[in-house]
């Protein structure tokens, strides 16, 4: 199994890339995930569905000051966040994930952040 920090680099990479199908390789069939002001998605499909358009419209998204913290239960990574729109706009926010794990696969993603302002009004989602 990977070290907490190994897991934790996957992800961001996933992530980096704004990449849904590398993400959704990393969580298992019946993971949860809550992000932001999103509604929570439950499997594969659901997360795909809450993450391609709000990807849609970034180019990169880049950690900085990241930890991660072991727990019995749990995961807890926080860092800032620079999400990137493809029309240059650029948005760095304090981000902080609670994750449970199934083995090497996200069971549970929990992720407190704020992106009012990212996505464009007329195609938000949130």
């Amino acid at each position: 199994m990977l070290s907490s920090e190994a897991f934790v680099e996957e992800i961001k990479s996933s992530i980096h890339d704004v990449d849904v199908a590398k993400f959704i390789a990393l969580c298992s069939p019946t993971a949860t995930m809550r992000l932001g002001n999103f509604p929570p998605a439950h499997g594969h499909a659901e997360i795909t569905k809450n993450c391609e358009p709000f990807y849609t419209h970034l180019s990169e998204v880049n950690f900085t000051d990241s930890s991660v913290e072991d727990t019995p239960t749990s995961i807890i990574w926080q860092s800032m966040a620079s999400f990137h729109r493809k029309d240059g706009f650029v948005l760095t926010v304090p981000y902080c994930v609670i994750l449970h794990r199934e083995g090497d696969l996200i069971k549970d993603y929990i992720g407190y952040l704020d992106i009012t302002g990212l996505i464009p009004a007329e195609s938000s989602n949130a």
